[in-house]
C-alpha cells in the first residue's frame, strides 16, 4: 500500500505547478475520487531520463509525457547547457517535432524554455523528420538538439531525443548529468510561456534560412550517383510504392527522390502519406512488424509495382519489400545494410581516394559487414546498441582520420554518409530506389544482388525476435539466472533440448561490471553499463546469440546469427540452437513472457 498522505502532497505539487487545463483536471478527478494508487503510479515515480532523452505515455503526471515534464526535462537541459558551454548564448539549440499528438505543443515549450533564458532557437516551426534536427545542428554550429518523437511507438506515446553539439544522440557523461539538473529544476521556471515562440526575435526559422533545402541539396549531392554515372535514357522506370506510415515522411521523402530523380516513379499509399496521429491503417506504426507493409504491397500489386519503401512515422528509418517472381520479400535490416555496404563498394562506384574507410554496425547486427570490411580491405567496428553510439563513433573515427562510409543497426535504421551523425529513412530510401534502377537496367533486382553480395562475403544466416515483458522483476530474474545458474555459479554456458546440447565457447556481459570470457582480463572491449541488459554467446558451431532488454519498450529481446558453410542446413541448425536458449534460458519466467504483436 501506498502512503495516502504522500501521495497528496504530490498532487498538491503537481497542482502548484501545472498550468495546462486537461492534465490538471485528470490529476484532480482522479484526487477527488480519492483514487490513490492510480495517482501514485503516475506522480509517484518521474520518467527515466536515458537512451537519449525521455519515451513514454501522454497524460498527466510525473510518469508521463506532458508540458510540465517536457518543460521539467528542458529546464534540467538548460542549466546544464548554460553550465558546461558559455557560447550556448551565441551558438544556440535546434528543436523540431514529429506529427505526433502534443508534439507542436512539446516543442513550443522547449524552445520557450531556451528563449526565456535568452538562447538562440531554430525552431521548426512545422513538422520535421528526425535527420533534420542534427543535420541543422551540425550546419549551424548549434550547442544542442531536441527532436520530440517516440518514433515508431504506439499512438498514445511521445517522446523527447536529446543531440550533443556533435550532431549525435548524447552519451554519458551527459545523459546522467542531465537528468541531474533536471531534478534540481523542477519548479516550474518565470516567464516560460509557448507565446515565446511567436515574438522572441531569438527565435528562427530553419526553413525560412533554407535549412531543408541545403539538406536536400547536400545530400543528393553525396549519394547520388546516376546523375554522372548512366545515361538518364538508358534508366528504366523504376517504379516503387511509397508509405509514411501516417508519419512525417511524404513531403520530405518526395522532395528527396526529386532531387535523385526518381519522384515521377513514386506510387503513393494515399491512406497512409498524410500525418495522422491515430495511425488508424495500421495496428503498431513500425515498418518492421508482421503485417505493417500490408496495405503497401495490396496498393503495389494493384498498380504492377515491384518495390516497395516504408518509413516510420519520423523518417529516420526505412523498410524495404521486393516483390520477384510474384512473392513478396520484406528485407530484414541486415539484409539491407549487408545490400547498401556491397553497392558502397561495387559499381556505381564511390570515390575511394581517402586511404582510411570505415564501416560500423551495432553488436547485435550482422557480422556480414564485417566480412565485407575484411574483405574489401576497410576498417570495421562495431558499437553498442543505439545509434547515439554509432553517430558518436562515427565522430571520433572522423577526427582520427578516417571517412566513415556507411554505419547501421539491425533495426532497419541507416547512415548512408557522415553528413549527418544519425540514421536517416529519407536518404537511404532514395539511396535504395536509385539501386534498384541501376540493378534493373542491368536486368537484375536487389534480391538478386544480395545473393551475388552473399556469394562474395558469404551467408549469414539470422533468427531475431523478442518477447514482451512489462514486468522488470521478471527480466531482472532471467538476467540474473543467466549469470549465476552456471558451473561453480557462474554463467550458464550452455543450453539444451531433443537430447542436443549446444556449448557456449565465448560469453560477454555488457552490464557493470561487465564480463568477456574471451579476453585476457575478461573485461569488455565495449563500454559496459549500468542500464541496459546485453549478453552475448557464441557457440562451438559459430553461432552467436544476443539477450538484451530495449531501451523504449517493454521487450526482451533476442539476436541470433549463423555464419554458412555450415556442414548441414544452417537455418535449421541456428532454429534448434534458438528452440534450446528459449527452453534453457527463458523457460522459468514463460508465464511473464509474451510472444510478439
Amino acid at each position: 500500500m501506498c502512503d495516502s498522505a504522500a501521495v497528496r502532497r504530490l498532487a498538491a505539487e503537481w497542482l502548484s505547478y501545472d498550468k495546462t487545463p486537461e492534465t490538471r483536471a485528470e490529476v484532480q478527478q482522479l484526487l477527488d475520487e480519492n483514487k490513490i494508487e492510480q495517482l501514485n503510479k503516475i506522480l509517484g515515480k518521474h520518467m527515466t531520463f536515458g537512451t537519449a532523452g525521455l519515451r513514454a505515455r501522454m497524460g498527466a503526471g510525473y510518469a508521463c509525457m506532458n508540458n510540465l515534464t517536457v518543460q521539467q526535462a528542458t529546464q534540467g537541459f538548460c542549466a546544464y547547457l548554460e553550465l558546461v558551454d558559455p557560447l550556448v548564448y551565441n551558438k544556440g539549440v535546434v528543436v523540431g517535432c514529429d506529427a505526433r499528438h502534443h508534439s507542436r505543443e512539446f516543442a513550443r515549450i522547449t524552445a520557450a524554455v531556451f528563449l526565456a533564458h535568452n538562447i538562440p532557437v531554430y525552431l521548426f516551426r512545422d513538422i520535421c523528420a528526425t535527420p533534420h534536427v542534427p543535420f541543422t545542428l551540425t550546419t549551424k554550429g548549434c550547442s544542442a538538439g531536441v527532436m520530440v518523437t517516440a518514433s515508431h511507438n504506439p499512438k498514445a506515446d511521445n517522446g523527447y531525443k536529446v543531440y550533443w553539439n556533435n550532431g549525435s544522440q548524447i552519451i554519458s557523461p551527459h545523459d546522467a548529468l542531465i537528468a541531474h539538473f533536471i531534478d534540481l529544476n523542477q519548479v516550474p521556471w518565470e516567464g516560460v510561456e509557448a507565446t515565446l515562440c511567436d515574438r522572441s526575435p531569438l527565435c528562427r526559422d530553419p526553413v525560412a534560412e533554407g535549412l531543408l533545402d541545403q539538406y536536400f541539396q547536400q545530400t543528393s549531392a553525396r549519394l547520388c550517383r546516376m546523375h554522372s554515372n548512366m545515361d538518364p535514357l538508358l534508366r528504366p522506370p523504376v517504379k516503387f510504392c511509397y508509405t509514411a506510415m501516417h508519419g512525417v515522411g511524404f513531403r520530405f521523402a518526395k522532395r528527396m527522390y526529386e532531387e535523385f530523380g526518381l519522384a515521377k516513379n513514386m506510387v503513393p499509399v494515399a491512406e497512409q502519406i498524410e500525418p495522422n496521429p491515430e495511425f488508424p491503417t495500421v495496428s503498431y506504426p513500425n515498418p518492421e512488424e508482421h503485417g505493417a507493409l500490408t496495405l503497401a504491397m495490396q496498393r503495389a500489386t494493384e498498380q504492377d509495382v515491384n518495390l516497395i519503401i516504408a518509413n516510420d512515422p519520423d523518417a529516420d528509418r526505412v523498410a524495404v519489400a521486393e516483390r520477384v517472381d510474384g512473392q513478396w520479400h520484406q528485407f530484414t535490416g541486415d539484409e539491407i545494410g549487408t545490400l547498401l555496404a556491397s553497392a558502397n563498394l561495387t559499381p556505381p562506384p564511390v570515390s575511394m581516394t581517402h586511404p582510411q574507410v570505415a564501416f560500423l554496425n551495432s553488436a547485435v547486427s550482422s557480422k556480414a559487414l564485417r566480412a565485407v570490411a575484411q574483405t574489401e580491405h576497410c576498417h570495421y567496428e562495431e558499437t553498442l546498441t543505439g545509434f547515439k553510439w554509432l553517430g558518436n563513433r562515427t565522430d571520433e573515427l572522423t577526427r582520427l582520420g578516417y571517412t566513415v562510409l556507411f554505419a547501421y543497426e539491425e533495426a532497419i535504421g541507416y547512415m548512408p554518409a557522415d553528413l549527418i551523425r544519425d540514421k536517416d529513412g529519407l536518404t537511404t530510401g532514395a539511396v535504395v530506389v536509385e539501386m534498384a534502377t541501376w540493378l534493373a537496367n542491368q536486368h537484375k533486382t536487389l534480391a538478386g544482388y544480395l545473393q551475388e553480395a552473399r556469394q562474395r562475403y558469404g551467408v549469414f544466416v539470422p533468427q531475431n525476435s523478442y518477447f514482451l515483458c512489462y514486468d522488470p522483476a521478471t527480466i531482472a530474474r532471467i538476467f540474473a539466472r543467466l549469470r549465476t545458474a552456471g558451473p561453480q555459479g557462474s554463467y550458464m554456458n550452455e543450453c539444451a533440448i531433443d537430447g542436443r546440447t549446444f556449448k557456449a565457447t565465448g560469453i560477454r556481459d555488457l552490464m557493470l561490471p561487465g564480463y568477456d570470457s574471451t579476453t585476457p582480463d575478461h573485461k569488455p572491449r565495449l563500454p559496459v553499463s549500468k542500464g541496459g541488459e546485453m549478453i552475448t554467446y557464441t557457440f562451438e558451431n559459430g553461432a552467436t546469440i544476443t539477450l538484451r532488454t530495449s531501451g523504449t519498450e517493454p521487450k526482451l529481446k533476442f539476436y541470433c546469427e549463423m555464419c554458412a558453410p555450415y556442414p548441414g542446413n544452417p537455418r535449421e541448425e541456428l532454429a534448434t540452437l534458438v528452440r534450446a536458449m528459449v527452453a534453457t534460458f527463458l523457460e522459468p519466467e514463460k508465464n511473464n513472457l509474451q510472444p510478439p504483436h
